[in-house]
């Protein structure tokens, strides 16, 4: 199945030279954050419910193809988040699940706030330390030459939480430290 809806938002990060954006995409009362990624290959698209444990994770290949049909894990998950009731005269189709996302798919990205966007990594699935979101320093290994490296979980964290100190250091072997206590800062 095709996400043309999609096809605007990515533009739009290319040009802005960011790797991933948010949308909220709202279904039968449950609001879904759509974290659309294109930072590797293939593209990913989050389906995330804040405050829960849900997450539905597709991948999105050439032409912003997805594949509709779920794991049976998903599609149970899927359906109960919703608040699906049993019908024996409706089966759940995530072909019209996808399609109606696909049509009400936003043209642009919502700014999101900072606090908002830790939250929204804090419930993401295989992030390096997820209790540890904010900023803490440089680690130049390089420099400390103790014969370790950065790990790609590390580079992969710093993309999402600071796409912008992501460019500046994903070709170099530099750790962005991470602490779990915000700091207030004069920038705030």
């Amino acid at each position: 199945m095709k996400l043309d809806g999609i096809i605007p938002l990515y533009r739009k990060l290319q040009t802005t030279n960011k790797t991933y954006g948010i949308f909220k995409y709202t279904k039968n009362k449950v609001d879904f954050d759509i974290f659309f990624d294109i930072g590797n290959t293939p593209f990913k698209i989050g389906f995330l419910v804040l405050n829960t444990n849900f997450q539905l994770w597709l991948h999105i290949q050439n032409g912003f193809i997805i594949n509709p049909i779920l794991k049976a894990e998903d599609y149970k998950n899927l359906v109960t988040i919703l608040k699906l009731k049993f019908d024996p005269h409706y089966k759940f189709s995530t072909k019209k699940f996808f399609e109606d996302f696909n049509s009400k798919i936003p043209t642009e990205f919502r700014f999101v706030e900072r606090d908002e966007l830790i939250q929204t990594i804090k419930s993401i699935k295989n992030i390096e330390y997820s209790n540890l979101l904010y900023y803490n320093g440089l680690l130049d290994w390089n420099k400390i030459n103790n014969g370790k490296s950065r790990k790609p979980e590390n580079l992969e964290k710093t993309r999402l939480l600071y796409p912008e100190l992501y460019l500046m250091i994903k070709d170099k072997d530099i750790s962005v430290r991470y602490s779990s206590i915000k700091r207030k800062s004069d920038f705030e």
